[in-house]
């Protein structure tokens, strides 16, 4: 495999990736390190080689920001503004610990599919009807504290129904 080197890229740019200083690079500056990772990335002949490509397109979409700053290009890159989150008119009301043992398995599951259970509840509802540990489940996703209720109730169901069985066996 040929190791690139500054000369293999002479005909790209005024300037290398090792001449530009410390500043903050301009577009033409980061076009022109883009095109010579991207000629890097097929002379390594790496294991996906898109990525040469992927990285070709970017410096080309990136050239034609010439004029514009790499703070403003940037900026005008993100994905969308951050959705602020608008403040609750009402307080939401926190499941309790009696009444998530009064809840039903349906009750439960109709919490479980909609938008507007909170990860507390979640636990709460986890920790008094299931048994499962409220630290393990404070570090954990809320789709992961969903499934874990699911896989519980799903369990219930079959016990419940083993025991059913097993009672019209034994009577």
């Amino acid at each position: 495999m040929k190791i690139p080197r500054n000369e293999d890229f002479a005909g790209d740019s005024v300037k290398s990736p090792v001449e530009i200083s410390g500043k903050k690079p301009s577009i033409e500056e980061l076009v022109a390190v883009l095109r010579q990772f991207s000629k890097v990335l097929e002379l390594a002949n790496s294991q996906n080689p898109e990525l040469s490509n992927v990285v070709g397109k970017l410096a080309n979409i990136l050239s034609r920001y010439k004029d514009k700053s790499t703070d403003e290009v940037l900026d005008s890159l993100t994905i969308g503004k951050r959705k602020q989150v608008k403040p609750v008119s009402k307080a939401r009301k926190v499941i309790s610990e009696s009444e998530a043992k009064s809840l039903t398995l349906e009750q439960i599951e109709k919490l479980l599919e909609s938008e507007g259970s909170s990860k507390s509840d979640l636990i709460t509802i986890a920790v008094v009807r299931y048994g499962m540990s409220k630290a393990d489940l404070m570090k954990t996703r809320k789709t992961y504290i969903i499934e874990e209720i699911k896989t519980a109730i799903t369990n219930l169901r079959t016990l419940d129904t083993i025991g059913k069985q097993a009672a019209g066996k034994f009577s």
